[in-house]
């Protein structure tokens, strides 16, 4: 016990910056799994998201915090963050969009537009996971990007329908959703795009990387 104990605080003076991130994310998950018990799903200060969200958001971050633990403290934070953020972002910018199929349907507001473009732009900065090799797809990311693809497929195909009983789109297929299917349908194509991302982190250390030092390495001459 005091071995475990120990190796945790060396830890936490070894990386402060990923055990402190970890440390708050486990803290916010553990307080919205009290709110979501008493009652309280959604977050009225933050313009009422589903805190489920917020439990994906928090687990996605301290699995990065875990998966990229060889690199160094802060280049583990950066992308692990990155890589949460980007997920969230990405799932608002696919919403958004589904409400106006732009170019092929309506055209969307400016306002509605600059915000879309700037949740674009978010997203995009995943692609420096990528860039720097802290990323990779695997087998499953196709696949859970198959089965996400899929569900909204279907969302729209039914005509997109929302929580407050609106029913966006002309509907393909003519199936009457209810509130509660509404809501799972959400809530699973959600968890489909995290799962996605999940997949996207390393799940070996990575090979040593010759003449590019982690930020918390000094470099050799």
């Amino acid at each position: 016990m005091k071995a475990s104990a120990k190796a945790l605080l060396l830890s936490a003076k070894q990386r402060p910056v990923s055990t402190t991130a970890a440390t708050c994310s486990v803290a916010v998950a553990f307080f919205e799994i009290s709110q979501i018990v008493s009652g309280n799903l959604y977050l009225p200060a933050l313009d009422h998201p589903d805190g489920t969200t917020v439990l994906m958001l928090s687990g996605l971050l301290v699995a990065g915090l875990v998966a990229l633990k060889q690199r160094s403290d802060l280049q583990a934070f950066a992308f692990a963050w990155i890589t949460a953020l980007s997920c969230v972002i990405a799932y608002e910018a696919i919403y958004k969009w589904s409400f106006y199929l732009a170019p092929f349907g309506r055209e969307m507001p400016p306002p509605e537009l600059r915000e879309f473009i700037l949740q674009l732009a978010v997203a995009a900065t995943l692609l420096t996971g990528f860039a720097d090799h802290h990323l990779a797809t695997r087998n499953g990311t196709w696949i859970w990007l198959a089965a996400f693809l899929g569900l909204w497929t279907l969302w729209l195909l039914v005509g997109f329908p929302q929580l407050d009983g609106r029913v966006v789109h002309p509907q393909i297929l003519p199936w009457h959703l209810a509130h509660d299917q509404v809501y799972v349908l959400n809530r699973v194509s959600k968890l489909a795009l995290f799962i996605t991302y999940y997949t996207l982190l390393p799940t070996v250390p990575p090979e040593p990387r010759v003449g590019v030092p982690y930020l918390s390495e000094p470099a050799r001459r």
